[in-house]
C-alpha cells in the first residue's frame, strides 16, 4: 500500500500473513526514488513480525 508519493520518493507498508506462526504477521516498510540509478530499487526501512492484536495497536497509533 503506498502511504506516500512526494516528490519522487514513495514510501510502502506491506503486511502478509505468517504462515510458520499461528496468528502473526510480517510488516515491511520501504521506500522507491523515482531518480534513482534504478528506479525500482526497494529499500527496507523498517521490518517487524507481529501478532494480530500488536498488527491492530500499530494500525489504531498511525491512523489516530
Amino acid at each position: 500500500m503506498l502511504i506516500s508519493d512526494t516528490a519522487g520518493y514513495k514510501l510502502y507498508c506491506e503486511t502478509r500473513p505468517l504462515e510458520a506462526l499461528a496468528d502473526s504477521f510480517h510488516v515491511r516498510i520501504f521506500t522507491t526514488y523515482a531518480w534513482a540509478k534504478n528506479p525500482d530499487a526497494e529499500q527496507n526501512k523498517l521490518e517487524l513480525i507481529l501478532s494480530a492484536k500488536d498488527l491492530e495497536n500499530l494500525r489504531q497509533s498511525l491512523t489516530a
